[in-house]
């Protein structure tokens, strides 16, 4: 069972990763886009990282996505 604390964490890497996968980024090619490092980069997408609202937003924008998009859970 995860902590309620890293919850919100764990989804915003899950939805990360599937969206910059979908878009053939690797993350150095994202941090590249975002001005993110690549191993900060690597920490979020591994919810080790509880990131700002400017960072979330970068991450939007370079991946082309409302910021919403990526705290949105999935039901798929």
């Amino acid at each position: 069972m995860r902590c309620m604390d890293s919850a919100g964490r764990d989804l915003l890497a899950a939805n990360l990763r599937a969206a910059r996968r979908i878009l053939g980024l690797t993350q150095e090619e994202l941090g590249a886009l975002s001005g993110i490092d690549r191993a900060y980069l690597s920490q979020i997408e591994h919810g080790k990282r509880n990131i700002g609202l400017d960072h979330l937003t970068e991450l939007a924008r370079a991946l082309r996505m409302p910021v919403a998009d990526l705290l949105r859970e999935r039901r798929d």
